[in-house]
């Protein structure tokens, strides 16, 4: 496989790339070793890949709704399973619903984070 360098037949070295932040986002060197980076809004380094299979990621990872909807049905119909005795059931209700409820505060917090970036971006863009 070839390189950015390689692909765009650089031959001044080294190679680099920048952001409009002036992160230095590609990098490269004669001998074909290269760097790539990834950063947040704040300039915080999230992601980085080399040419030695060096990978470091700390990008946000989101897990889609759909997962999240299987994974609460999953702990209800488990949590209900474990009930023999009916008269612990309305102790374990309570239970899973304080749990579903600190899991829909935790994604009505994500959807804040989400609106936030979105009008970041669309900001960015005008």
């Amino acid at each position: 496989m070839r390189t950015i360098a390689q692909k765009l037949k650089i031959t001044v070295f080294p190679f680099e790339i920048k952001d409009s932040n002036n992160n230095e986002i590609y990098f490269e060197n004669s001998d074909g070793y290269w760097c790539q980076y990834e950063f947040d809004e704040n300039n915080n380094e999230i992601y980085s890949e080399n040419s030695d299979g060096l990978i470091k990621d700390n990008r946000v990872k989101l897990i889609p709704e759909s997962t999240m909807e299987e994974r609460h049905l999953l702990m209800i119909k488990e949590t209900l399973a474990k009930i023999e005795d009916p008269s612990k059931k309305e102790e374990c209700c309570y239970s899973v619903m304080n749990k579903i409820q600190g899991k829909i505060n935790y994604l009505n917090s994500l959807m804040v984070l989400w609106n936030y970036e979105v009008e970041n971006i669309i900001g960015k863009q005008n």
